[in-house]
């Protein structure tokens, strides 16, 4: 892989960071002075490294107490990685990305020559929306895969919150995906209140659901799980206001 001086090499989005990693060795742990700070109490103090050279990346495990793992294989000796790889660091999920999909890009600030940088925070563009995205997939569905179903909704809520300021800026395959995350969220919790998000989402973006999506809603109605009559009711007066489908409508309305 040739690592050009002018753009990131190589994306690690981990937790609420995308960090830039230069060519060098870079520490992962909760101690104060690793380059990807961790504070789970799943990761050890001095929990890994991954090398980035100008022929490839590799990640190395040093003894820690709960391992790492390259698509949930453990990793026993130093292993090649590259962009797209799931990697996970005791319980803490992460995924390497191609860093010339978000470049040009303003750096933070806030970090120093000395540490990866982490891209600006107050920027709002569709390729930096997708790389959040792409993260959040990945946690939410590895966590389910393994059975942790608390872990997945409390990353989708800490995700939600995070983007509830820029909700209407969102675009609408994003709108879209987390919908369906959503959704599948509810079926495996049983919890009504991510069927509100869903809702909420399609209404603050003022886009109908698509007919799959309805379907979705009402066979979930049929098996006692619903939206709040409130959430509802504001999504189908939002789409009555901008002249939406009196069919879908009523339909929406007969969930609850």
């Amino acid at each position: 892989m040739d690592l050009p001086r002018s753009a990131p090499a190589i994306l690690l989005c981990v937790a609420d960071q995308t960090i830039e990693l230069g060519v060098g060795r870079h520490l992962i742990g909760r101690t104060e002075d690793a380059s990807v700070l961790l504070s789970d109490a799943s990761v050890s103090r001095r929990h890994a490294v991954l090398a980035v050279a100008p022929d490839g990346i590799t990640l190395e495990d040093l003894a820690s107490s709960n391992g790492t793992y390259v698509e949930d294989v453990p990793v026993s000796h130093a292993v090649a990685v590259g962009a797209g790889a799931n990697l996970r660091f005791g319980s803490v999920y992460a995924k390497l990305l191609d860093g010339s999909r978000v470049w040009p890009r303003q750096l933070s600030a806030r970090t120093s020559p000395e540490v990866p940088h982490a891209l600006s925070d107050d920027e709002e563009v569709p390729t930096q929306q997708n790389l959040s995205l792409d993260l959040l997939q990945t946690n939410v569905r590895a966590a389910l895969a393994h059975g942790l179903v608390d872990d997945a909704c409390r990353l989708f809520d800490t995700s939600i919150d995070l983007l509830r300021p820029t909700l209407r800026r969102l675009n609408l395959d994003v709108v879209d995906s987390l919908a369906g995350l959503a959704g599948d969220l509810a079926a495996v919790s049983s919890n009504g209140k991510y069927l509100d998000q869903l809702l909420e989402l399609h209404r603050v973006r003022g886009v109908p659901l698509s007919g799959t999506r309805l379907d979705e809603l009402e066979e979930q109605a049929r098996r006692g799980l619903r939206p709040s009559r409130a959430r509802v009711e504001a999504y189908a007066s939002t789409l009555d206001s901008l002249g939406g489908d009196p069919a879908l409508i009523s339909r929406l309305r007969a969930l609850t």
